[in-house]
């Protein structure tokens, strides 16, 4: 999902995850966000946790679709795109978790909300991709397990911009 997304006339740095070997400037780079000492994974995790991220998706989406195929097809909308906020939510905690790049991760992490939602059928109309989503807080009740808010604030956001 994540492949062949930066033009290869670009340089090391854009496009490419902390950590990437083959770029000196971002072999060494640790990044914080605000006091959540949990975004942001080492340097050298990052590639391989993107990897790892990306089989995920493809199975979340699976198991959606497959959901979507049989009992989806009786549900409502509104439970159709609530289900759906549930595969998306773990997707994006896990995906601002890692925080793969040096800048610009809330925008990816927008961009990528944007295309599951379209993925899975649910295409916003009126997208702003600079409108923050602001979920800090609720990402940090998700990882305690509290998964309501978070899918809460991403089914509004969403349902705002359709």
């Amino acid at each position: 999902m994540f492949q062949g997304m930066t033009p290869d006339s670009c340089t090391c740095i854009i496009g490419n995850y902390r950590g990437t070997e083959t770029c000196p400037d971002l072999r060494y780079c640790p990044v914080r966000v605000d006091d959540d000492v949990k975004i942001g994974l080492a340097p050298e995790l990052v590639v391989g946790a993107m990897n790892e991220l990306d089989d995920e998706c493809n199975q979340l989406m699976g198991v959606h679709y497959t959901w979507m195929e049989n009992e989806g097809l009786t549900a409502s909308e509104d439970h159709q795109l609530l289900k759906f906020a549930v595969v998306a939510a773990k997707i994006l905690e896990r995906f601002l978790t890692i925080h793969p790049y040096i800048d610009g991760n809330g925008h990816c992490a927008r961009l990528l909300v944007l295309k599951l939602f379209t993925w899975a059928n649910f295409p916003p109309r009126r997208w702003d991709i600079d409108a923050k989503m602001d979920v800090y807080q609720e990402l940090k009740a998700h990882r305690r397990g509290q998964r309501g808010p978070l899918m809460q604030k991403l089914t509004s956001f969403v349902l705002q911009s359709m």
